[in-house]
């Protein structure tokens, strides 16, 4: 309810919503074994579900959430703010963190990780985005979902499927190329 209030102004298929199921997702992500050094983004981050998600389950260094809708965004910012004030959780929610905009203009150049919901990107929104992450300096991993990238330094890993909220998708794990590939 809250992402369909959000998209009423803009209703075009780019902005078509789903969400992660928490376990699913865990179990994407322990594939690659997330750690120390890795700062997670989710570009599209909705509610924030995969940001909270990566940020209490695996010791990143940062995990970020991109939202172009305000009411979503303030909604995970929410979220973070009651985690932080549970105690248990106080060492991680620092870490989590969202930005309220477009994430084809916003900086990613710390990202090593990004995770792309991106069943319903297509034509230039898509090209757009595979543009820009093509060339961020520290971007190890892309995970995608319904469709693997197009995208010219990097290759797919490994093809899996996840549960999300619609149902079970295929998922991309897709790695930076080396200089010999």
């Amino acid at each position: 309810m809250l992402s369909q209030n959000a998209r009423r102004k803009h209703d075009a298929m780019e902005y078509s919503y789903g969400e992660i199921e928490f376990f699913s997702f865990i179990a994407l992500l322990s594939l690659i074994n997330p750690n120390e050094n890795t700062v997670f983004y989710d570009l599209g981050s909705g509610t924030g579900k995969a940001v909270i998600a990566c940020g209490m389950v695996f010791p990143v260094k940062k995990s970020i959430g991109i939202e172009l809708f305000p009411e979503l965004y303030l909604h995970s910012c929410q979220q973070v703010e009651q985690l932080a004030a549970i105690k248990q959780y106080e060492r991680q929610a620092p870490k989590i963190k969202f930005r309220l905009g477009d994430f084809l203009e916003a900086n990613l150049n710390d990202a090593t990780l990004i995770f792309i919901n991106s069943t319903a990107f297509f034509g230039p929104t898509w090209e757009k985005l595979c543009v820009k992450i093509d060339y961020l300096p520290h971007l190890t991993t892309i995970i995608t979902t319904s469709k693997p990238l197009s995208c010219i330094h990097f290759k797919l890993l490994k093809h899996t499927k996840v549960k999300m909220s619609w149902g079970v998708v295929s998922a991309y794990i897709h790695t930076r190329k080396n200089i010999l590939d």
